[in-house]
């Protein structure tokens, strides 16, 4: 949704004051929000309006402790990619790449982890994002979820599928 959706979308919520300014009513925007958002899923490629069939893998890695759900839906331009990520630390950087049944890796996302972490103790929400890969998602082999510090590049869990 772009930030000129979210701005028609308050604009049709009626005011009420916060500190004598008025302002959208949060329930009532919350409302509106959740009800624009319910299609997001919505197969844009046939118009119909109905969800596309997706995939959902999990893993963890007894190392790192890092563990994530990858949900993957087909579209007419590859793969729409929605990770849900657990269980590290930061400060670092991190990567999504999806590998192909090749070999060949395709960066899928690309982010900074903040020093308190997701989904550990003190920050316990985990990084949810949805990005996209032009492979297909029958071309996938699995994905990795990458931390790079200087030269050095490490795995911090792979997500492999079984097919």
């Amino acid at each position: 949704m772009a930030l000129r959706d979210v701005a028609l979308l308050l604009a049709g919520v009626a005011p009420h004051e916060w500190d004598g300014i008025p302002v959208p009513d949060p329930g009532a925007a919350v409302a509106r929000a959740r009800g624009a958002t319910a299609g997001l899923f919505a197969d844009e490629d046939s118009g119909t309006g109905t969800t596309t069939a997706g995939e959902t893998l999990r893993a963890a890695d007894a190392g790192t402790g890092v563990r994530a759900d990858v949900a993957l839906r087909e579209k007419g331009w590859g793969t729409e990619v929605s990770l849900s990520l657990g269980g590290v630390r930061g400060p670092r950087t991190c990567s999504l790449v999806a590998v192909s049944r090749s070999g060949r890796q395709v960066v899928v996302a690309h982010w900074t982890v903040p020093k308190k972490g997701y989904g550990v103790p003190g920050a316990p929400d985990e990084l949810k994002l949805t990005s996209g890969s032009s492979l297909s998602p029958d071309d996938i082999a699995a994905f990795e979820v990458l931390t790079s510090d200087g030269d050095r590049t490490d795995r911090l869990v792979r997500v492999t599928r079984r097919t």
